[in-house]
Formats: C-alpha cells, structure tokens, sequence
C-alpha cells in the first residue's frame, strides 16, 4: 500500500461511468487497493489486500458466472447482504459489472418483530427480489410468508464450476449515464426506508468534485469504519479513493466502538489521509485519548502529519468537541483544519458541504454548533420561506438543493420522490437553515419528524408506537418523542425527550407514573440503544392536537425548553434517595472514572445500590467498560489485567461490580458455562443457547422483554485467560447440562437457541 505516485488522480481520462471507474483506477495503479482489516496494528493473520486490479478481476469472474445462471438481469435491483467488507465489495462491483443494480441493505435490527417488519416492505419494493448473501445470514430471509428468491455466494460460487460457456461482459453504463447504477437505503426514520437511486453520472460528478475540492491524490490513504451500505462508505470514501487512485482501509465499526483509542493509533499508524467521524463519536474518542496515559504505548508517538480531512457529519457538530478533537490532531502533527464539519445526506451523495475553517472560524463567531460551510460547486443552493420566497442573508427557510449530486428520485416510491423533488429538479431536504454574512451554511432544524440519537436517524412515530405497546396507562396517541440539547454543555449528543399523558390525567398515581416511565426508558432502549433524559408526565391540555389530529412535537420541545413544564417533572423517589444515603461504602474512584467516561453519567449518579440494568448499556458499552477498566488497573498496578465479561454483565449493581474488581479481586474463578442475565422471578427461567461463536452478549436486546423472568445464558469456554476450549461437542454438551441441572435442579426446561444454539438447545 505505497504511495509512490503523488498528485496523479484520473484527470487524463475522466472515467463516464462507475464499470469505467474501476477500469481505469486498475489500469492506472494495479498495485493500489483495499485493505481489510479486523484490527487496529497490522497483522498479517488479520489483514487482506485486494488490488484494484485483482478486484477487477475477480468481480469480472463473478459477473459473468451471475449472467450466465440469470441471477443478474440488466437494470434490475439485486438486494445485497452481507457482514464483512470483503463480500460487500467483491459483490458489489461484481453485481454492478454484470449489469445489474446493487441494492444494499443496512444492518438489520435485532428485535425479530422489527426484521419481519423491515423485510416485508423490502421484498414488496422490489418486488419479491433475488437476495444475495452469505450461508451464515441466509436463515434472516428465510421467513414465512415473506417471498425471496436467497442465493447464497457459497452455493452460487459451488455451481459455478459447473458452467463452461462465455459471456460477453459490456459496460452497461456506456451511453446510459443516466441510468440508475446503485441503490442505498435511508435510515427509515420517518416511516419505511426508502431506495436512493444513484446515477453513473450523479456518482462520477460526486467522486470528481470531492477530489478537486479536497486535494486527495494517489498517494493518500481513506479509511472506512462503517458498513458498506450507507452513502459515507460508497460515496464519500470508496469511489472518492478510487477516483484518487488512493488505498483504502477497511475496518468493522466494533473495531471503533468498543475502544474508541483505536481511531487515533489507527489514523497515525495506516497513516491516514481521509476519513470519518459523527460528532458524537469524536468527542468518546477524545474522552478516550485523555484517559490514556501519556506513557501509554499507543499514546506515545502518534503521527497525523498525513492527515488532510477528518470530515464530521450525520448530525449537529458542537463547535467544543470539535475544537478538543482538534487539538489533540494539532498536537501530534496535524494541520490546521483537518477537522471540517459537513453536511449532506444519502440523496446527495453524503457531504455536498465542508467548512473548511473550523473550529477557528466558528470559535471567533460564537457557534455552539459549527457551520458547514460552502457548497461544492456545480451544485446549487436556495432557502425559503414558507411561502416559498428565498430569504436574505441570515433568515433561516427550507433547505434546498439541485446539482450533478443530487438524485433524481426513490425507486419504485413516486409519492416520496412526489414530496420531496420540487418544480425545476430542485431537493427539498427537509432541513432548516440559514447563511451567515459569510455566505457559510448554518442547519439550524429540521422540519421532519426524525430523532438523531449518536449520528443515527430514528422515527419518532415508531419510537411512539413501540412506547405505547409496550408501556401501561398511557393515553393512546397522546405520546411525543424528540431529541433535543437539553444541556449542550453535557452532552455530544442530544438528548433524548419522551412525553406522555397518563390514562384519565392521573398525575397523582405517583407509584403508576414510575412504573410507566421506567417501561417508557426500557421501550426507548429497546428501540435506539439510549435512554431518555427525560421522560414527563403531562396533563391532556399540554399535548394539543391539531384540527387533524397530530402532536407538533416542534412546539412541545419549545414549550418544554421554555421551562414551561417544569412543575411536571417527577421528584427523586424515597427508594432512590434511600438508596444513595444508606450506601454503607463508596465505590472506588477507578470504577467511578471509568463509568464515567464511558457513559457519560455524573459522579452523583453512581452509587453502589444502582442497578446496572438502570444504566442502559448495550453489548459494545459493556466491551467499551471491560476494556476501560482493564487499562486503568494495568496503569494502576503495573500489570496486565484481564476481566471477564461474563462475570461483569452478571452483576446486578455498582456495588457488586466494585466486589469483583476490587474486593474479590479480578482473579480467575472456575470455568462457569452460566451467566445469569436476569435474577430469579415469578415465572419459568428461560436458558439461552449461544451461537457458534460461543458468546451471550447478542442477547442483552432481549432482556427488557423479559422481566420477572431469570434468564440464564451459556457461553462457552475458553474466552477467558487460562480456559481451554471444549475438545468435542460431546464435552461441551455434559458441560452444559451439568451447569443447568446445578442453577435449576427441576424440570421443565425452557430454553431458547440461536443458529447453532438450535442444535445446542
């Protein structure tokens, strides 16, 4: 991954089409590529190169081998998914040689009634489509009632050794630029996801006014930590790096998540060039970096002189995080304004915008939240007023957009490319701005009914709904989320807001209320992996509907950042405040720092009676807290530590975690196939069976459904230091049933596989 030919980009020969893009880059650096990698210091073991030119070549097989057995069919969409960035390139340009469109699906969701949800409006779309994907996900479309047709690469490439005949490969593109070459999903944040049509010409025009607006060359390297599927990974990243004749590093987003520190060694260490970060995440990874000792090995001789653009985006930039990550670029190297805040969506093509002057400009004007700067050009910009008048200067209106980056419209949706594509091709976004004196764009709102929560877009209607099934005494239809910055200077993110109307106005149940706030946070976890700042009680009165029904969340979130409900807010309980002062001890200060930094939560919040369940950490904030605290207790005492994740996640409270890391001490205990999830209740346990990899964390999602229940979970053995693995499924089978037979002595049984853990089970 050298990169010997600085300031060469495909300038000579303009590629018209995305086939022609790849071509071209091939031809021009056959040694450039892609490098796959699981971790953040190379290693051959985990690592995978893939030249340009051998994925060429490679996705050529692959094309062929998809006509001849009629899987491709020129111009139609074939729904893509995969969980590894190695298939999801591979047949992605494999697809997309053999004339067919590539429809990428994002991540599905773990809760089963949400899949079937998402799956059906899928294969309605695109008419009971061809799914392609992996042996390992096939049984996600394999469902009753819902009508694919799945083939499975290993089948497919298995068949393929049979078929001798030649197929003629063209570029399908060529004298069709205008014809639809890809398809991303949006998030579905305001009701179901919708197909985003990308032109040859809409992604060529992206790929070349990112590489003359941002300098990249071939000599750069772009790293990608987010799955393939959304428009930052293909449009910002890969076909930008590709246009650039630029290598590429390809990382899972856990390889992130779960210890933020990784970005800042791996952006010194693969010498980084172009990249990515959400505000929200930025400010973890600078958390991170300062709770990193100086004399830490992967602290010491960071190196981001190479770095040209850390582009954030996806949701408002706080103009603090933004100036703290920056300095810790500056002080290892980096120029100026590395750092550009952006804006931009799937419809075009991901940033379209880049303030090239943060944070120093934003600082000088006084922003909380950064401006995103001026447009690529080409494209075009107005702001209306709701009569559709542009406004002046610093009035805030309706952002919209039209250009060579701007999609045409939703495939197989005209009431949404209808609503949303404006007489004369101009883009409605759905989002409110304004230009400030410098002609620099400041989002200011939106004006569609969406939650961002950490750079993700939620619907508010389905966060509602799910509330309302799943809470008691609620008012049907009298429920209202948004996300707001209730306390800027606390959070990188905004927080979340739930309001609610008891049934028949009953403020003074004081009991009923708790319950139904704490089954509104499990709702609300359940559903965007984040709990509520604040959930709040309201008489009918506050929650007017309009002459056709609807809530105006708008005006609730300016009612209530008016402080005009304050007197609703529910006090402290005497349960929780007897908690806090009958804490006989305190906890000690490594686990308090370490929550803290973590989850972001103040120091009063901590006390050793609080129920870790009350905290809402999900699978990766457990591995995110492991690894926190191993650190802290290497720095502390000289030598490595190793904590078990199993024996963390079975503690029910503060308290109990300090036992076992500083009371029992965090030594080996015996080999434990159980972990208890949830503590004993009044209904039949329900035993877990794990997947073939042998952990449980895929099932703390399925927790809140399960109250009053004691979940056990298996794992296996040999995930913790001085284990060995089982020998045989037969010993893994004896284990296991001795280890129920110990926790629950009496049948009956009730146990639950996933995958493998069917055969467990």
């Amino acid at each position: 991954m050298d990169g010997e030919s600085g300031g060469l980009h495909l300038e000579h020969r303009r590629p018209k089409t995305v086939f022609d893009l790849l071509k071209v880059t091939a031809e021009q650096w056959p040694d450039h590529g892609l490098l796959f990698s699981d971790s953040v210091r190379g290693c051959e073991q985990s690592d995978k190169f893939l030249s340009y030119s051998q994925l060429l070549e490679r996705a050529r097989i692959n094309a062929e081998s998809l006509k001849k057995q009629a899987v491709a069919v020129t111009g139609c969409p074939v729904v893509m998914y995969f969980e590894n960035n190695w298939d999801s390139v591979v047949w992605f340009w494999s697809l997309l040689i053999a004339g067919a469109v590539p429809a990428l699906l994002p991540p599905l969701r773990s809760d089963g009634i949400a899949v079937r949800r998402e799956l059906n409006h899928i294969s309605r779309l695109f008419e009971e489509p061809v799914v392609l994907t992996s042996a390992s996900c096939q049984d996600l479309f394999l469902k009753d009632g819902i009508k694919f047709r799945v083939l499975t690469v290993e089948a497919f490439l298995c068949n393929t050794n049979n078929l001798t005949e030649s197929v003629a490969l063209v570029d399908h593109g060529n004298g069709h630029e205008e014809d639809v070459a890809i398809m991303l999903m949006t998030s579905g944040s305001t009701g179901p996801a919708k197909a985003v049509q990308f032109t040859h010409s809409m992604l060529i025009a992206s790929s070349r006014l990112k590489l003359e607006s941002n300098g990249m060359d071939a000599s750069k390297t772009f790293l990608s930590w987010i799955t393939f599927d959304h428009s930052v990974s293909v449009c910002e990243l890969h076909l930008h790096a590709m246009y650039a004749g630029a290598n590429q590093v390809m990382m899972p987003p856990s390889s992130m998540m779960s210890d933020p520190m990784a970005f800042w060694t791996t952006l010194s260490e693969r010498k980084i060039s172009y990249t990515f970060a959400p505000n929200s995440f930025l400010a973890a990874a600078t958390q991170a970096y300062h709770d990193t000792p100086d004399d830490d090995s992967r602290k010491r001789g960071l190196d981001f002189s190479q770095l040209g653009v850390l582009f954030c985006g996806g949701e408002a930039n706080k103009v603090r995080s933004l100036h703290h990550g920056a300095r810790v670029l500056w002080k290892h190297g980096a120029p100026a304004h590395a750092i550009k805040p952006v804006y931009g969506l799937s419809e075009t093509c991901s940033a379209i915008f880049y303030n090239r002057s943060a944070p120093q400009y934003d600082l000088e004007h006084g922003y909380v939240f950064a401006s995103v700067g001026k447009m690529l050009h080409s494209n075009e910009l107005r702001i209306l007023d709701e009569a559709s008048r542009e406004v002046e200067h610093d009035q805030t209106g309706a952002i919209q957009l039209r250009g060579p980056m701007i999609f045409r419209g939703y495939y197989n949706n005209p009431q949404a490319t209808e609503a949303c594509i404006m007489e004369g091709g101009w883009f409605d976004t759905g989002d409110v701005g304004r230009l400030d004196e410098h002609g620099n764009l400041c989002v200011v709102g939106r004006t569609k009914e969406v939650l961002i929560i950490n750079g993700q877009n939620f619907s508010s209607f389905e966060l509602e709904y799910a509330i309302e099934v799943a809470a008691a005494g609620l008012s049907p239809g009298y429920t209202a989320s948004f996300s707001a910055w209730i306390d800027p200077e606390a959070s990188d993110t905004e927080d979340l807001v739930v309001l609610f109307n008891p049934v028949n106005d009953c403020l003074s149940d004081e009991k009923a209320l708790r319950k139904a706030v704490r089954e509104i946070e499990a709702a609300a976890y359940q559903f965007c992996r984040k709990r509520p700042t604040l959930v709040l009680p309201l008489p009918r009165h506050c929650l007017p509907k309009s002459s056709i029904g609807k809530l105006s969340r708008t005006k609730l979130k300016q009612s209530l950042l008016a402080g005009e409900f304050a007197q609703y807010t529910l006090r402290p309980s005497c349960e929780q405040l007897g908690q806090r002062r009958d804490s006989t001890r305190a906890l000690n200060g490594l686990l308090i720092h370490a929550l803290v930094s973590v989850l972001r939560l103040s120091d009063d919040e901590l006390y050793c009676q609080r129920q870790l369940s009350s905290l809402g950490i999900d699978s990766i904030g457990y591995l995110r807290l492991k690894s926190t605290l191993e650190r802290a207790l290497a720095q502390e005492y000289k030598n490595k530590v190793t904590l078990s994740a199993a024996r963390i996640i079975a503690c029910r409270t503060l308290g109990d975690l300090d036992e076992y890391i500083f009371g029992e001490g965090s030594s080996t205990k015996p080999y434990d196939p159980i972990v208890e999830l949830n503590p004993p209740g009044s209904k039949a346990p329900l035993i877990l069976c794990h997947p073939g990899n042998g952990e449980f964390l895929i099932w703390l999602p399925l927790l809140p459904y399960l109250a009053d229940r004691q979940v056990l979970a298996l794992r296996a053995r040999g995930f913790n230091e001085g284990e060995t693995r089982f020998a045989s499924l037969p010993e893994m089978l004896n284990a296991y049933v001795a280890a129920i037979k110990k926790h629950q002595p009496q049948g009956p049984y009730s146990l639950l596989g996933w995958c493998f853990g069917g055969l467990l089970s």
